[in-house]
């Protein structure tokens, strides 16, 4: 694959920045039961916006990003219109974080070619997450992660469900 492409973002501050993008991609990778390069050249328009809160109540930020893909000449499998992300951040102290973060997936869609060519939609869900980072000192530190704690069955490619529920545990010690 080769993309060539430009982008522009205007800024406030820290707080919130907003971006169109054009990126024009020729051959393109495509998976279905196998990698192939798709011949025809597609163009990725769109913008994002970001946002972050300054500080409130003494420990929280609020952050959230949003990407929305304009309509195109050719389809995008497996890329999202539409996808939002959103973390609410509680500072306990300079070493402890908690953060809860959602993550909402658009319409997607697939492509299988066998027994003959389709679309299947993957999108459309939305999945939340707990996390937990504590660091004890410059060689220490710990993280444990909830994923998908509402357990929602979701594909982001069409024929593979995605993990449930899910806990995970860091340990990080440096040397």
């Amino acid at each position: 694959s080769f993309v060539d492409g430009y982008d522009v973002s205007l800024s406030y501050k820290d707080w919130m920045t907003l971006t169109y993008f054009h990126n024009k991609i020729e051959d393109d990778i495509l998976y279905d039961n196998g990698y192939y390069n798709i011949s025809t050249d597609k163009k990725i328009k769109g913008f994002e916006m970001s946002a972050k809160s300054p500080l409130f109540l003494e420990r929280f930020i609020l952050k959230a990003n949003y990407t929305h893909l304009i309509d195109t000449k050719t389809p995008l499998y497996n890329r999202a219109k539409d996808e939002l992300n959103c973390w609410l951040e509680y500072l306990h102290d300079t070493s402890t974080i908690v953060t809860l973060n959602s993550s909402y997936i658009g319409d997607r869609f697939s492509l299988q070619t066998y027994p003959e060519e389709r679309k299947y939609k993957t999108g459309n869900y939305t999945i939340w997450n707990l996390n937990l980072q504590k660091r004890y000192n410059d060689k220490l530190s710990i993280a444990l992660h909830l994923k998908n704690f509402f357990d929602k069955e979701y594909q982001s490619v069409y024929g593979y469900n995605q993990y449930g529920r899910n806990f995970n545990f860091k340990l990080d010690y440096l040397f």
